[in-house]
């Protein structure tokens, strides 16, 4: 059975803050903070916990 933790990336949001690049030709661009949907646990906040945390 697969035992779901909380995803380490994200914590369990699902979705991070991420700089995102604006490009503004008159200012020269600046940064905008976004949340972005979490690669490694897909937006689900939840990920297959490591073989090495089972408990034989």
């Amino acid at each position: 059975m697969i035992d779901p933790i909380e995803c380490p990336d994200c914590e369990g949001q699902g979705e991070y803050p991420q700089e995102m690049a604006v490009i503004d030709y008159t200012r020269g661009g600046y940064l905008e903070d976004r949340m972005a949907e979490c690669p490694r646990c897909e937006g689900l906040g939840l990920v297959e916990k490591p073989e090495d945390e089972y408990d034989d």
